[in-house]
This record gives C-alpha cells, sequence and structure tokens, in this order.
C-alpha cells in the first residue's frame, strides 16, 4: 500500500515504521531534501508465539496479566492492556515480526507472585513461564497531624539504587484502604 504523511517537516532526518498487529518494521533513515520522496519499507513475514504461566508448584496459572513489548530501538512499542491466561494458564500473541529478537512478556500479577520479564524465542519454541512467590510488606498512611487514616493514595516501592536490568519499582496491590492500610505481596 502507499502512505503520505502531510505534516512531516522539511529537511529533516527521520525513521518511517511500518506495523500490523504486534509486527514491526523500521525503515531506514530518509533525508528529507525535497517535497516529494518514496520509500519501500519490506514487512517481514510474521510469526505467533504460545506460552505457560505455571505457580511455583509447577501447576497452571489462569487469569494471569501478560503483557508484550518490543525493546527494539526503533520500533520499539508496547501492547496495552495485558492478556489473560486461559485456565490452563495458556498465554497466545499473533503476528510478531519473524526478523526481530526484541520481544518479551511481562507477567506481573501486583499480587502474591514476583513479576517476571522473559525474552519471546525466536524460535517458535512454546514459553514456560515459573512465577516464584513474592515478598510480602504491609503498612499505612495516616495523616502527619491528625494519625486518621488516609484512603485511595497510590504506592509504590522502588529501589535506594538503581541497578542496570533490575526492575526499580513495584507497585502495591491497590489503593490503600478506607483504614489506610496497603500491602505490596510481590
Amino acid at each position: 500500500g502507499q502512505f503520505f504523511f502531510p505534516t512531516v517537516p522539511f529537511g529533516g532526518t527521520y525513521l518511517v515504521v511500518a506495523g500490523r498487529g504486534h509486527n514491526r518494521q523500521p525503515s531506514q533513515p530518509v533525508h528529507l531534501t525535497r517535497p516529494m520522496q518514496r520509500i519501500t519499507i519490506r514487512l517481514a513475514p510474521s510469526r505467533d508465539i504460545e506460552g505457560q504461566v505455571l505457580g511455583p508448584d509447577g501447576q497452571p496459572l489462569g487469569a494471569v496479566p501478560v503483557s508484550l513489548s518490543l525493546n527494539h530501538p526503533e520500533a520499539g512499542t508496547s501492547w496495552g492492556p495485558p492478556k489473560l491466561t486461559d485456565r490452563h494458564g495458556r498465554i497466545e500473541f499473533h503476528e510478531l515480526s519473524s526478523e526481530l529478537d526484541d520481544y518479551e512478556v511481562e507477567v506481573d500479577t501486583r499480587r502474591d507472585y514476583q513479576p517476571v520479564n522473559f525474552p519471546v524465542p525466536r524460535s517458535g519454541e512454546p514459553m514456560v513461564i515459573r512465577l516464584e512467590k513474592g515478598h510480602v510488606l504491609e503498612g499505612r498512611v495516616v495523616d502527619a497531624e491528625t494519625g486518621w487514616p488516609i484512603p485511595g493514595v497510590e504506592m509504590y516501592a522502588s529501589r535506594t539504587k538503581f541497578v542496570p536490568g533490575e526492575r526499580y519499582a513495584y507497585e502495591a496491590e491497590d489503593v490503600t484502604d478506607e483504614e489506610g492500610r496497603f500491602r505490596f505481596s510481590n
């Protein structure tokens, strides 16, 4: 198909990204030096992936949120909202690029289990993602002057120092309840 960008400023250098489903393909750099230029982007054949999410005991986990992202320097993106595993812990994503290796799934239940980022194998081999039990941290948020509980507060925990390749922040299971209580179990 053909495309036309009416609002790209003249004189710059751009990457044009084509996408269908979860398949992305960036162009070579395009230098806009004249009013009309033509390029061709060859979208790679697509592939499907499947996997299964298991608990620490090896049993399938249903209704677990799984997100897909593409961590590519020119075509990176994520898709939302997360898809849920079926009652057998299975998940499928369709129309991924057969040429890009930078796909990753994230499993973050926000309760009971530690979050996992899992690279999608290019081989097409099914993923098996085994979750580990989370650690629990509970507490309360109260008004500094009155000591009364504050409901509805968003909570997150972050590392005191950034560690490359490690997750930086974790979200609580929910906002604080009517008594100002919060709980982390991830």
